[in-house]
Order: structure tokens, then C-alpha cells, then sequence
């Protein structure tokens, strides 16, 4: 009979050799009884389930328990957007999960959930991607032995065509009774095609004026539980943008209104003007601005969409390629090019050529 550890609780334990990290280090697993017997018991277990390949660690870990952990550890490498995204769909669609065991969880569970948010299909691309990374997870810490979610069907998503904002909104807009701030919004996104984050994130500081006044975008703003949180550009980068002639005294006057207040330099605070801009503030920023346009609850128009119309305006004005890209932040030439070429393709400028060819 082999020898085994007898420890101060009386029970008796040994070390069972299960696998090896990536690295080569042994994985070893204790093996508990309250007699010997027991222990040869519990350890031939283990070794049947082994050899099936079907052996886990603890079988009474709970999916609510695991996510919260793994989600701990995840955070590590995630960003404040993505912490978000994962902490919304534990909390609302997987919480169903939550009392469940881990190794009684099944590819039907899963997808029933996933069935269920069948209307909303970029929430169901979420949830799968979100059991995804948690059963892989656990399939490498052994707690199951086989992911559930191997399979798991999404609804086709088709992203809705980005539009441009129409003659009849900017009509809309310019006739409109905006505030300072809505005002100085609105131009940002409108005339330089600033993203959101990065127009938010603006302090009086990045404004230069001079014979050739300019504004420097080197920060972004994004709202860990509703709160500014400043952090850098989407690719990392600054960019200079001058500032184009008939917003120059606006922006001037703007500014010197802020600086006069001797307190936060942000150009875009909260409603009583005292601290930075939060995600509720800026949101009813932008239901104002749609409510005195007269844009009802169904108008689209957006933060985004000012700045596509702003790159649209941009190839419309035979702008290059890589002036596009700069102005515009993005990270690579292709991802100007992609939006320049759909635009291509919507262009009737190659019938215009076969036509004065002759070949209509």
C-alpha cells in the first residue's frame, strides 16, 4: 500500500500529476480522504477521469463566482470601455448563470441566452464573446474540461450604411438657438471632424492663437461609470488642426469666457459649469442640440455622422489621401482609403468618363 501524508486535521492527502503548463511546470492537483481508503477512492477518481480527459478541478464553482474572477484578473489588459461592456452582460443577460455549477452548464443554456437576444445582434455577438473567453479560461484552469460555447450561433449582424448629414439638417442647425457650448460642439464635430472623445477632452490649453490660430488634439475622454476619465488618442498620436478663419473669433470668445472663471479649462463641463463633462451631461448636451434643431426621436443623426460627413466633404473637395488621414486621426492610410473607396463606388464619376468616351 503507498504511503500518504497524514495532516494535522486527520485527514490524509497526496499529489496527483494532472498536466504541464505552457512552460513545462508540473500542474498538480491534492487529493483529500478522511481515511485511506477514502483517499484511494477519491484518487482513483481523478485518474479515470484523466485518462478520459474529462477531469476538473472543483466541481462546485459556480458561473457567478468564476466570471467575477476571471473579470478581475481580464482587467488587467482591458480598457475602461470594454471593463464596461463585459460587467453589463454578467450583470444582465448571463446572471441567469450565476447560481448554476460550472460543469452542469451546456451548449443549450448558452444558447437559449443567445436565442433570446436574437433581435439585438450586436448584444448577442457580445454574450458570445463574452462565454467565449470565460469557458476558454476555464477550460485552462480546469474547472471544466470542454468549453460549452464551441459552436454557439450568433444572428447575422448587418451594419446600417454610414450616412452623411443632409443639407436639410445643416439648415436645421444653423438656424438653431444653441447655447455657447452646444455651439462650440457642434463645430468641432462639424468643420474638423473630431471624434467625440477627443472634442470633449479639449482644454483651453490646446488652443493657440496666432496669425495662424490652431487647436492641438492630443487626449481623449472616456466615462468609466459615467465619470471623465482622461486617457490618449485612438491611435496614440497627436495632430495639429488650424483653426478655419470664421470660427477663429468664436472660439476665442469661448475660451476667454472659460479663462475668466479661473477654474476648470475644460471647454466642456457639466450643466452648472463647475466640474468636467460626465456621459449623462454630454448626453443631454446632444438631446438639446437635437431638440432645438427640431429633430424628432427617430432622427440618427450623431456625433459620428458630423465627422463622416466631414471626410466625405473632404474627398467631395479632392483632398489626398494622406492629408484625408491626418486630419481625420486615423491610424493607417487604409482606413482612409476604405472609407474613399466606398465612396468610389457610389460615385457616378466612371460613367461620367465612359459617357464622354463615347461608349453610351
Amino acid at each position: 500500500m503507498a504511503r500518504y501524508t497524514k495532516r494535522k486535521d486527520g485527514r490524509y492527502s497526496t499529489t496527483i500529476l494532472v498536466g504541464k503548463k505552457a512552460d513545462g511546470t508540473p500542474i498538480k492537483h491534492t487529493v483529500y480522504g478522511k481515511t485511506v481508503k477514502e483517499l484511494e477512492a477519491n484518487k482513483a477518481k481523478v485518474m479515470v477521469d484523466l485518462d478520459r480527459n474529462v477531469f476538473v478541478k472543483d466541481r462546485t464553482m459556480t458561473f457567478g463566482i468564476f466570471a467575477r474572477k476571471w473579470l478581475e484578473v481580464k482587467k488587467i489588459e482591458l480598457s475602461n470601455a470594454s471593463i464596461d461592456m463585459y460587467e453589463r452582460r454578467l450583470k444582465k443577460e448571463l446572471s441567469v448563470l450565476n447560481d448554476k455549477r460550472m460543469i452542469d452548464i451546456c451548449f443549450d443554456d448558452l444558447q437559449a441566452i443567445i436565442t433570446a437576444n436574437k433581435s439585438k445582434p450586436t448584444t448577442a455577438y457580445k454574450i458570445k464573446i463574452t462565454l467565449d473567453q470565460i469557458f476558454e479560461a476555464a477550460v485552462a484552469q480546469s474547472i471544466v474540461y470542454k468549453s460549452p460555447a464551441v459552436g454557439l450561433v450568433v444572428p447575422q449582424y448587418h451594419s446600417p450604411e454610414q450616412r452623411i448629414v443632409t443639407k436639410e439638417e445643416f439648415k436645421a442647425i444653423d438656424a438653431a438657438d444653441l447655447t455657447d457650448r452646444e455651439a462650440c460642439f457642434v463645430r468641432l464635430v462639424r468643420n474638423y471632424g473630431l471624434r467625440k472623445e477627443e472634442a470633449l477632452a479639449l482644454r483651453t490649453r490646446d488652443f493657440i492663437f496666432s496669425q495662424d490660430s490652431y487647436m492641438t488634439i492630443n487626449k481623449a475622454v472616456e466615462f468609466p461609470h459615467n465619470q471623465p476619465l482622461e486617457k490618449p488618442t485612438k491611435t496614440g498620436h497627436s495632430r495639429m488642426l488650424y483653426l478655419m478663419r470664421k470660427d477663429e473669433d468664436f472660439f476665442r470668445n469661448y475660451i476667454c469666457a472659460i479663462e475668466a472663471d479661473e477654474g476648470d479649462d475644460h471647454l466642456f463641463k457639466t450643466a452648472d459649469g463647475k466640474r468636467w463633462i460626465t456621459n449623462i451631461s454630454y448626453r443631454h448636451m446632444f438631446e438639446s442640440i437635437k431638440r432645438k434643431c427640431g429633430f424628432d426621436e427617430e432622427n440618427d443623426i450623431s456625433a459620428h455622422k458630423f465627422r463622416h460627413t466631414f471626410i466625405t466633404d473632404c474627398y467631395n473637395a479632392g483632398l489626398g489621401l494622406k492629408d484625408t488621414q491626418y486630419l481625420a486621426g486615423h491610424s493607417t492610410a487604409a482606413v482612409t482609403l476604405g472609407i474613399y473607396t466606398h465612396l468610389d463606388e457610389r460615385s457616378t464619376a466612371r460613367r461620367d468618363i465612359l459617357e464622354a468616351g463615347g461608349f453610351a
